[in-house]
């Protein structure tokens, strides 16, 4: 059964928000270091068939670590930081009995 994603995003959408940017950061190294297919599979240590995922943009067929240790072995230092603080929700939540 296909996961249904909400009509305001939600976690899913998140992950996918920022998978997007790291996969982004990894073809622009690529790009700009004019690396070919077995430069790629060297470099950011994956299989061919990996490479070509990430060369023909398959996000869903990676994970946040997964993205962030091909970045980590070119030397690019990640940082997070929340941008949209205005969004946060408060949910009533009821005391907790004792």
């Amino acid at each position: 059964m296909k996961k249904r994603h909400s009509r305001f995003g939600g976690p899913e959408m998140e992950h996918m928000r920022v998978r997007r940017k790291l996969l982004d950061l990894l073809l622009d190294i690529a790009r700009d270091d004019q690396l070919d297919w077995p430069a790629v599979v060297h470099i950011f240590g994956i299989s061919q068939p990996r490479a070509s995922n990430l060369l023909n943009r398959h996000i869903e067929k990676f994970n946040s670590e997964t993205l962030i240790d091909m970045l980590a072995r070119v030397g690019v230092r990640i940082e997070v930081r929340a941008v949209s603080r205005d969004r946060y929700r408060r949910f009533d939540v009821p005391p907790r009995s004792r």
